[in-house]
């Protein structure tokens, strides 16, 4: 199963909301990314089924998953 994932990128300028590899959005804060990306997520669901993947990578750290909810 393919798989869309959102990544929160965090770094010392603040973060950047990824679809894939393409940057669609850029927030101050990790909370308002995450949530931009949890709605992005359950829109993505609501019009195609499940299949949303978001990860957190904060700099110098491995990406961890984040919770859909």
């Amino acid at each position: 199963m393919e798989y869309r994932r959102l990544v929160v990128h965090k770094d010392h300028r603040g973060c950047v909301l990824l679809d894939g590899d393409r940057p669609i959005a850029s927030c101050r804060s990790v909370d308002k990314a995450l949530e931009l990306a949890r709605t992005l997520a359950a829109a993505h669901h609501l019009r195609s089924g499940p299949g949303v993947v978001i990860e957190l990578r904060r700099y110098g750290q491995q990406p961890r998953p984040v919770r859909v909810e």
